[in-house]
């Protein structure tokens, strides 16, 4: 599996006693990326996906990463 580089982006702002604005953007380039890879047997091979199990062929199964997510909130905390 190809290494991958995510930029990922992290603000809070306190604008009053115990009160919080924050944000958050994770994945703010929208980097297409796999986090994990395993070698698997395909046993629907045809080009209509029916199950096939006597021409299986090996390939890669990937787990892809999350796409970009952002949130915003405003906190409060009891004293």
């Amino acid at each position: 599996m190809p290494g991958y580089a995510l930029l990922n982006l992290d603000s809070v702002w306190r604008f009053a006693k115990n009160w919080e604005l924050f944000a958050r953007v994770d994945n703010v380039f929208n980097h297409y990326y796999a986090n994990f890879g395993i070698l698997g047997f395909n046993v629907f091979p045809n080009p209509g996906r029916t199950f096939d199990p006597a021409n299986g062929v090996a390939e890669s199964f990937l787990g892809l990463g999350a796409p970009r997510g952002a949130w915003v909130g405003v906190r409060y905390e009891w004293e």
